[in-house]
């Protein structure tokens, strides 16, 4: 009846599959890092334990970058969405007057 528009009831998988998207994005963004810093050790010829703490560091210090980003990603998409939905609404609402 009024196209891809969820239930209530379906609410619980739709903000289930948005923390899904932000810790995917947090999880390459994590594992990007960590191999960007094992790479960069390994062309240096660093030490391994320091490389490996720094790739770990980074492992940790994106991930947490990912959600926030993720997170806010998710936020920026749903607003725009809740403003054109909201923007078609009036105006089938003004064309019926």
């Amino acid at each position: 009846m009024y196209g891809n528009l969820r239930s209530r009831a379906d609410a619980s998988s739709t903000c289930l599959s948005a923390s899904l998207v932000a810790t995917q994005i947090a999880k390459r963004l994590a594992l990007i890092s960590f191999a960007t810093a094992a790479l960069r050790g390994l062309f240096c010829e660093a030490d391994f334990f320091a490389t490996m703490q720094t790739a770990l560091v980074s492992l940790g210090a994106f991930y947490v970058l990912g959600l926030v980003l993720g997170e806010t990603a998710r936020r920026i998409v749903e607003e725009n969405v809740r403003t054109q939905l909201a923007r078609q609404v009036e105006s089938a609402l003004a064309s019926l007057r």
